[in-house]
Parts: structure tokens; sequence; C-alpha cells
């Protein structure tokens, strides 16, 4: 996933007044974990593929050591973004490989909104608004800290259950060209 700079794409609606010309909004790139073996052995199955969203806890390989099979499971939820060349039915991997590489499921960002009008309507922390909208997808954002600075204010967010649409989305080149639209409403459903 790219993580970059929506400019102008921003916007914040109040009943009156649209603000478009003074913020941005970056979205970082998700953390990643790194899935290393505890233990020698040999593979004999890989449950999930490259690209597979799985969860906290799913098995994703198992391994077999003298007639014993011990289960390699997900350190967290996220997309399997790599898998080690050992981590093949067959191969023989040792204790400290590294077998895969997680990208966690969430997705964050930072909105800075520099107006002096936008940032006297605040927006509430830990509420839901609508929306951050990428090609024809809509996405709701949860609103999880704000910072005022001199002269302006820094909402930092996450996305409500992207999902794995939202990451094949936004490592869509021609979503990438468009870019992505985020729309924060003051009709607050959450």
């Amino acid at each position: 996933m790219k993580a970059g700079k929506l400019g102008l794409a921003a916007m914040l609606f109040s009943p009156l007044t649209i603000f478009a010309d003074e913020m941005d909004v970056h979205l970082l790139s998700p953390p990643s974990n790194l899935l290393i073996s505890r233990q020698s052995g040999k593979v004999v199955e890989v449950l999930f593929e490259r690209g597979a969203q799985v969860e906290q806890g799913d098995i994703l390989l198992s391994i077999s050591k003298d007639n014993h099979i011990t289960h390699v499971r997900s350190t967290s939820g996220g997309v399997i973004q790599l898998y080690s060349k050992k981590a093949v039915v067959g191969e023989d991997i040792r204790q400290g490989d590294i077998l895969a590489e997680i990208v966690s499921h969430d997705i964050k960002g930072e909105l800075i909104v520099g107006s002096e009008q936008a940032i006297g309507i605040p927006l509430d922390i830990d509420a839901i608004y609508c929306c951050l909208h990428v090609g024809e997808k809509t996405f709701e954002i949860r609103i999880e800290d704000s910072f005022l600075r001199v002269d302006s204010r820094l909402y930092r967010f996450s996305v409500v259950a992207p999902g794995p649409e939202l990451f094949r989305l936004l490592d869509n080149p021609v979503i990438e060209k468009s870019g992505l639209v985020m729309k924060i409403s003051f009709d607050n459903p959450g």
C-alpha cells in the first residue's frame, strides 16, 4: 500500500460550509510483523497463500520434527505480504528463520486542518465519521486523537474495518492516479 498525501481532496462538511483549501490528509503505511520460526523441522503443510487475509492465531504452516507436528500461528491479523522461500512443503527450516511478513489490517492516517474556521469545528474523539472515498467505495473512519498546534489542528484517524477490499483498492494503479477523497461529515452517525 502506498502512503501519501491526499492534499486538496480532503474536505470538511458542515451544515453551511465546505473547507478544502487548507487541509492535508496523509495515509500512513500499516505496520508489518515478521513471523520467525521457533523450531527446526520440515514444512508439511501451508494453509494460506501470499496475499491472503489472516487473523491473529490462524495456523499458517505445519512443521514436522521427530514425528511431532507443530503449527506456526499468525502473531497478528493482516495480509500475508511475503513468504520465505523456505515456507514450502518439503523444505527444511531452522529455528530463527524468517517465515513470513504479515501487514496489519489497520490503516491509519492524519488529517491536518489549517483554516481558522475549520479549526473551530472540532471532530469528536472516538467518533466514527463518514467517509474515505476510494474509487466508488466508501469507508468510515474513527477519530483517535486530536492535537491543537500553533496554526493547525491534527487529527489521527483509523479506517473502520477496512477489510481486504481496501488494500486491493489502495494498491490499484488506476486508483492511485485518480487519488482518494476524504469527506468528513458533521452529521455524525457514531
